[in-house]
């Protein structure tokens, strides 16, 4: 049904093959597509890439579209980020790391947690900056996390400072989780957008039951136990300290393991030590080899507990299990 507005000589919604609608106050009329046909296969991957991207750019315009220094004086603020992140499809898939295309990858801001408690439904995000880096005044930093059908989960416009959080998440298990970050500068002449970084949430931490463990362990306390799987990446760095989750009435950690488990060139142990280097074949043994080494820091005032990576080389990658006994 059709609805004509005399006073303006314009009509809103379908009329015959057309179709009427308002665009910045001017009347428009389009023609609707007509096909028996049903859709294929790629026209439905399309349809559902392009429904990603546009969730996305809504986001990015409602939360700064000022700071993307993109112009909107012809088309919607959405549509001039979509148009921007178009980048993002291809072959008619919906992939956020193609971002980098648009907006330069650096070393000054990383991705440092995106990690699921189970038991809690708390997803942990964070990231953190460079030692080197040099904020500059009126610069914003984009932080988004948001899953493989576009959807968000949290976004803001934050201040260049080192960042962490949780967001309380019912997790499916069919979803991919994205945490992207970038900077927004100002300049003479609007405003750059770089120094791109994102983690994948395939890769995401799990916090697993606690468990009582019969030992005891000073004055006679009991001890328990809880695994830790943790994704982390070192992104143009060599360090990084990953919030794991808060543990109610934590009061002394007695025991750590990890398990280390990366690419083809890693290798993997399992000490009981309170820390742990791991080996890394460099691909030949007259190479130097390279290091990692994990430890685990309770700050028993928050009763957060924090995986602490290090390496002697940056942009180490992988995941770690790790285990930690405690009293309460």
């Amino acid at each position: 049904m059709a609805f004509f507005d005399l006073l303006k000589g314009s009509f809103t919604q379908k009329l015959g093959e057309t179709y009427g609608s308002t665009w910045k106050g001017k009347a428009i009329i389009k023609a609707v597509p007509f096909s028996k046909a049903p859709p294929t296969k790629k026209q439905t991957d399309n349809v559902r890439a392009f429904e990603c991207l546009n969730r996305l750019s809504s986001t990015i315009a409602r939360i700064g579209f000022l700071n993307t220094g993109l112009d909107a004086s012809q088309i919607h603020k959405h549509n001039a980020v979509a148009k921007f992140l178009k980048p993002v499809i291809k072959n008619h898939i919906f992939e956020p790391s193609n971002i980098k295309e648009v907006i330069p990858e650096g070393k000054n801001i990383y991705i440092t947690a995106l990690s699921f408690n189970k038991t809690t439904k708390n997803l942990i995000i964070g990231f953190d900056l460079s030692e080197k880096f040099v904020t500059v005044s009126g610069q914003q930093v984009f932080f988004i996390v948001f899953d493989n059908k576009g959807r968000t989960y949290y976004s803001r416009l934050l201040n260049p400072a080192r960042f962490s959080t949780s967001i309380t998440l019912d997790h499916s298990a069919d979803l991919v989780y994205y945490a992207i970050v970038f900077l927004s500068t100002p300049t003479k002449k609007g405003f750059i957008l770089d120094n791109f970084n994102m983690m994948e949430g395939l890769r995401m931490a799990y916090s697993y039951e606690e468990q009582p463990t019969g030992e005891t362990w000073l004055n006679g306390k009991p001890t328990f136990q809880k695994s830790f799987k943790v994704s982390f990446n070192l992104v143009n760095t060599t360090s990084a300290n990953i919030d794991l989750g808060i543990i109610p009435n934590l009061s002394a950690v007695t025991k750590r393991e990890f398990v280390y488990e990366g690419s083809t060139n890693f290798m993997g142990v399992l000490v009981p030590r309170d820390l742990v280097s791991v080996q890394v074949s460099s691909g030949s043994p007259a190479n130097v080899t390279n290091i990692l080494l994990f430890n685990i820091n309770a700050n028993f005032s928050t009763k957060m507990v924090q995986l602490q990576v290090t390496s002697n080389i940056s942009n180490s990658a992988g995941n770690v299990y790790a285990t930690i006994w405690y009293t309460k």
